[in-house]
């Protein structure tokens, strides 16, 4: 019985996040997936946005530094995020030195709650917010956390991976010459 409750709060949990994210997106979203093989430029020319500290950041020219690259939706009020970030912090620590960037993309309202959750998960990570929703319709993201694992030219090469699967994948990418 107790199993069958953690359950369903989960799923509503994830439902809350899905549903915060399609309410932050006003425009309709575009029609295409995103799938393997696309570029981040099929889905837009300007992926700058602002950091914490107000200076923009351009990810689409960041990801060329980096071998394999990490985007990650998320926001502080989504606790499937919250939870995932022990593992993206552990991945980012373990790999970047190694090739690997990590790119937060926050659909957060609030400012403050931001910033602090940045700094109570541990992210140090470049992270912009999204708070108009703009980038994440874009990428017809409709719930988080959501994830796109990107290699040096923007390809995208993978969707939507978590825990333990990111982190394989991420290391055998990063073992590829």
């Amino acid at each position: 019985m107790r199993k069958v409750c953690i359950m369903a709060m989960l799923a509503l949990a994830l439902v809350a996040c899905k549903q915060q994210v399609k309410q932050q997106n006003n425009e309709e979203a575009p029609k295409e997936e995103v799938s393997q093989s696309q570029k981040l430029t099929d889905f837009t020319d300007k992926l700058t946005l602002p950091m914490a500290g107000g200076e923009e950041l351009d990810v689409l020219s960041e990801v060329k530094n980096y071998r394999v690259s990490v985007i990650d939706f998320w926001a502080s009020w989504c606790g499937p995020c919250r939870n995932e970030m022990p593992t993206m912090v552990e991945l980012y620590r373990d790999n970047k030195d190694k090739g690997l960037g990590i790119f937060g993309i926050s659909v957060d309202q609030d400012y403050d709650a931001w910033t602090t959750a940045m700094s109570e998960l541990g992210i140090t990570w470049p992270s912009v917010l999204d708070t108009d929703g703009d980038i994440s319709n874009k990428f017809n993201i409709e719930y988080i956390p959501y994830t796109l694992v990107v290699d040096s030219t923007g390809t995208i090469l993978a969707t939507n991976l978590r825990g333990e699967e990111l982190k394989k994948f991420v290391e055998e990418q990063l073992k590829k010459e």
